[in-house]
Order: structure tokens, then C-alpha cells, then sequence
């Protein structure tokens, strides 16, 4: 994937497609289910503004895959990892890109599976567009100042009731260590 995929107006290869329809807005379904109803397409088409032939492959579902290139991981997949990465921020753990590439990298390590060249480690490209899919906020580490260090009574209270309700009726064999390397036994 390249760093700039968007290509300028005008320039060679670079035509831009004009629909008069929004496909996010449902029109698209209203116009479908009325053919499957015994409506002309060619009727529906003109009164929604859509393509005959964009009204006929969906009907006859030519297309029935995304547009582009499939995505290494499979989107279960992906939504596990975000999550994964939104739960250590909860824990104030901050998370960089480079510390999700490594974490993706040890993920498909210890599943087996060699889907990117380098050593299996995740591109950037491919880190901007998970972070851009899931609508991820990652934090770098920062120094903490020395008055901002201390740690309250109250704070370690709180940590330890979150513990608690979060173990609570986990068997101590599904208790894994996260330290800053990431998931190890």
C-alpha cells in the first residue's frame, strides 16, 4: 500500500467517479427491495438516480465482495486486537505504533502465520490503516514530572477492587502475565 494513495485531479489514471446517489443512505435497499417487488429497473433507476447496471449486479450479486485489496487479518481478528489495545489503555498501559506492530508480530508469530515480509512485522501503512479503521487513540510514554509521581492510598485501593471484579471466577491457569514485551505464560 503506498504512503499517499490518493491521486490528484487531472493527472493521468486519476478519474473521478460521480455517483448522484449516496450508497450509505439506504437508497440503494429501498430501490432493490421495489424491483424485487415486480418494478422495472429501468424505472428505479431513473427515479433513484442509480446505474442500471450498478441495480442489475446487485440484483444478480455479481460483486458480492469489497472493492480492493482483502485485509491480512480477518476482521474478527481485527476488532480483537482493537479492543486488545483499548483495554491497556484503560490500564494506563500508553501504546505507540510501533509497540502495536510488535504486538500484532508476536500475535501471528505464536499463531504460525507469516503475512508481512519483514520478519512478519506489520508495516507502517498497514499500522495507520488499523489505526484509522478502529478510530484508535495511541499514546508514547512520557516522562512523569517528580510531584505528579506519587501514588495515593486511594489509588492503590482502586486498582486492586478493579483486580478483584476483574478476576473474579477466572482459574488461576487462565491468569497470563502483560508486561511491557508483551503476552507471555
Amino acid at each position: 500500500m503506498a504512503r499517499h494513495p490518493k491521486r490528484k485531479a487531472g493527472k493521468y489514471g486519476a478519474r473521478q467517479y460521480q455517483t448522484k446517489y449516496d450508497p450509505n443512505d439506504g437508497t440503494m435497499e429501498r430501490a432493490l427491495t421495489e424491483i424485487r417487488l415486480g418494478k422495472k429497473v429501468k424505472d428505479i433507476a431513473l427515479k433513484y438516480k442509480i446505474p442500471r447496471s450498478t441495480l442489475y449486479d446487485k440484483i444478480k450479486d455479481n460483486h458480492p465482495k469489497k472493492v480492493g485489496r482483502p485485509t491480512v487479518l480477518s476482521h474478527d481478528e481485527e476488532k480483537a486486537l482493537a479492543s486488545m489495545v483499548e483495554l491497556t489503555c484503560e490500564w494506563q498501559v500508553p501504546m505507540d505504533r510501533t509497540d502495536l506492530r510488535y504486538f500484532v508480530q508476536d500475535y501471528l508469530n505464536k499463531k504460525g502465520v507469516k503475512l508481512f515480509r519483514n520478519e512478519n512485522l506489520p508495516s507502517m501503512d498497514w499500522t495507520e490503516r488499523f489505526i484509522r479503521d478502529f478510530k484508535l487513540k495511541l499514546r508514547s510514554v512520557d516522562n512523569v514530572k517528580p510531584n505528579r509521581s506519587g501514588l495515593s492510598l486511594e489509588d492503590v485501593n482502586k486498582f486492586f477492587i478493579n483486580l478483584e471484579k476483574e478476576l473474579d471466577g477466572v482459574p488461576p491457569e487462565n491468569i497470563w502475565n502483560f508486561d511491557e514485551t508483551n503476552f507471555t505464560d
